[in-house]
């Protein structure tokens, strides 16, 4: 598949997954107007909607009509989001810029984007409970679905790597604990991306073990790309001020490693993933992850 080709159809796969992802907005009332409105602002406020592509994209992998996945891939990027409008907050990363808009406390007010965080994480799994279809996935596998999501954004998850984030600020972390890191602040919510799909469409184990190996070197990757890009990216193309983990004083891969050995740590777990690709016959697939490296963004 040459460049031209995997872009053309990278276009057409993210527009799909966004698509998917606005259909399930909520609606406002008059009692929740403002919280939904700011609910609203920081789901359509961009981004890549790469876990909804991945998981209808692992989903497609074993299944035929895939909109039985579409109310877990919203409700994945729903949680995503959520975690973006809280890390924005002064209490944690205090970011007034997400993607080039002001940050949803910047828009709203703090106490609004407590509340709308709160909103959109509650909101993803009333997205599932009234919208999966019962008629083409069994209750269990939608149970099972359900699981996946909770795990993968709770304590042991997005959570648990968001404490292990701000607790490691002013401290030196070794290799291992980064990788913990990783693999739960941005790893888990990609891996379960996956992990999903592959449930929901009825994948063999040897599948689901692909996807793992795919998604969590995928995630460990694309978090040491968002390292690499805080220190020499663009910060008109990032929509955001860069140098923001030395500011924090936190550890990263660049920090720990430098940038040339950070590079080169992206480049093999790109190769892993690639691996796992071809292993599931998915030339797109391999070439995201060949893509989500060399990103400007």
């Amino acid at each position: 598949m040459i460049e031209t080709e995997f872009l053309k159809e990278f276009k057409i796969k993210t527009e799909n997954a966004e698509q998917a992802v606005l259909r399930y907005l909520p609606k406002a009332e008059s009692y929740n107007k403002t919280t939904v409105e700011a609910m609203i602002y920081s789901v359509k406020n961009g981004g890549k909607r790469l876990r909804p592509l991945l998981m209808i994209e692992f989903f497609n992998l074993t299944g035929n009509d895939e909109t039985p996945i579409y109310p877990f891939a919203a409700a994945l990027e729903y949680i995503h989001s959520y975690s973006l409008v809280h890390d924005d907050l002064p209490c944690m990363d205090n970011s007034d810029l997400r993607r080039g808009k002001p940050s949803t406390h910047k828009q709203f007010g703090q106490w609004q984007a407590l509340l709308a965080g709160d909103g959109l994480l509650n909101y993803a799994f009333e997205i599932v409970l009234n919208h999966a279809d019962f008629s083409k996935l069994p209750a269990e596998t939608v149970c099972a679905c359900l699981k996946e999501l909770a795990q993968a954004s709770g304590i042991t998850g997005m959570v648990g790597g968001q404490n292990l984030d701000l607790e490691s600020e002013g401290k030196r972390l070794t290799a291992e604990e980064l990788t913990l890191l990783q693999s739960k602040k941005t790893g888990a919510i990609i891996k379960a991306a996956g992990r999903i799909g592959v449930i929901a469409s009825g994948g063999d184990e040897n599948t689901l073990r692909l996807a793992d190996e795919y998604c969590e070197n995928l995630g460990r990757m694309f978090q040491i790309t968002d390292d690499i890009l805080d220190v020499s990216g663009d910060e008109k193309l990032l929509g955001k001020p860069t140098n923001g983990d030395s500011v924090h004083d936190k550890s990263t891969f660049v920090s720990e490693l430098g940038l040339t050995k950070a590079k080169t740590v992206a480049g093999e777990l790109t190769e892993n993933a690639v691996k796992a690709a071809q292993a599931l016959n998915c030339d797109f697939l391999a070439e995201l992850a060949k893509y989500l490296l060399i990103r400007k963004n």
